[in-house]
């Protein structure tokens, strides 16, 4: 019922003969699509725009049949397709949205492939660790077309102020500072432990994403003034290190 044709790209038609010992003779409208093969089962057309092809197919005894396709025009060099990443500038550890803007229909290949959730769908997420330009092949069927996006990686700055942690939260439960986190995106692995002030280990984390929420042996500390060690290594390679001190306030 329906074809499909690469935009300005020669393609074969192909009109199954399912009569073996039967040679048939083709007629293709309209003409001016025709490239080659023009009164053959397997016609070899150029089109720009939709259009309904239709072949009156003859045999030896003055036999005829016809048949009919809509030939839809795939035109992937259409410069408004495009690759986009949102955003298109992250620090090192972050992700971004690669897209194209197209429909699932179509068949996407992205590369490099490394750091990215799905290589082969239309809109993966992509944790580059360097400044990285993505190629994205979009094809269906024979017709096939590349784009491609710059996404820009910020190493970020293995040191303070890039790394740092807060010194006073209010764990009360309102929602709001309740939790004590090591923040920086250049982050790769950390060390964080928190001391009382007789040197009691009262916390210790190797997750940035865990956080001391003021308790120890699930009780509640009172408000004062605790000592920390941290340790970071960061995605660049450099390391950072500090010792000082976090308030409670409640």
């Amino acid at each position: 019922d329906t074809s499909f044709g690469c935009f300005g790209q020669n393609f074969a038609l192909n009109a199954m003969n399912l009569g073996a010992s039967q040679d048939l003779t083709f007629t293709w409208t309209p003409e001016d699509i025709l490239v080659d093969a023009i009164n053959t089962s397997m016609p070899i057309v150029r089109v720009e725009e939709d259009v309904i092809v239709s072949g009156v197919a003859e045999s030896a005894f003055g036999c005829i049949d016809s048949v009919e396709t809509l030939i839809q025009v795939i035109d992937l060099d259409d410069p408004a397709i495009i690759a986009t990443a949102d955003p298109d500038t992250i620090t090192i550890g972050n992700t971004t949205q690669l897209d194209v803007n197209l429909g699932d229909s179509f068949d996407y290949s992205w590369t490099p492939a490394d750091g990215l959730s799905a290589p082969n769908v239309r809109n993966p997420m992509a944790m580059p660790t360097v400044t990285t330009t993505y190629m994205v092949e979009i094809s269906q069927g024979t017709c096939s077309s590349t784009r491609s996006v710059e996404v820009v990686v910020n190493q970020g700055i293995c040191d303070e102020p890039f790394i740092f942690v807060p010194n006073a939260f209010t764990p009360n439960g309102d929602g709001d500072n309740d939790i004590l986190f090591v923040r920086g995106n250049p982050i790769d692995e950390v060390y964080f432990a928190v001391y009382n002030r007789w040197g009691q280990k009262v916390f210790e984390t190797t997750d940035q994403n865990f956080g001391w929420d003021g308790t120890f042996q699930g009780k509640a500390l009172s408000p004062d003034v605790f000592g920390y060690y941290l340790e970071v290594s960061c995605f660049n390679g450099d390391t950072f290190a500090k010792k000082g001190d976090v308030s409670i306030i409640r």
